[in-house]
């Protein structure tokens, strides 16, 4: 079982000529802050760009990862990115995958 489980933790590249962005939130509730994770990377598993956001604010963790997805799509219209598969990692999140 647990062989099954890492295997199902691991990183997957998207199909070639597309990119995938991964996206991470936590929140932390004694510091009044979430803390976002976002990675770029190519269908050949190489990183492209990675940001970090720290934000003073507190969500609930659904709403901290509605954030999160709506930082990340701003920071890849900023860089003109497109044909990008969006996917959130952690429990409990509303949406796993995006494409766009």
């Amino acid at each position: 079982m647990r062989g099954g489980l890492l295997k199902a933790l691991r990183w997957q590249p998207p199909i070639s000529g597309l990119f995938k962005y991964n996206v991470d939130v936590s929140v932390f509730v004694d510091e009044l802050t979430v803390r976002i994770g976002l990675v770029l990377g190519d269908s050949r598993g190489d990183l492209i760009k990675g940001h970090l956001a720290f934000e003073r604010v507190t969500f609930s963790p659904r709403l901290a990862e509605a954030f999160a997805i709506r930082e990340a799509l701003l920071w890849l219209k900023s860089n003109h990115y497109d044909h990008i598969i969006v996917e959130l990692h952690g429990s409990g999140t509303c949406i796993e995958s995006i494409y766009c």
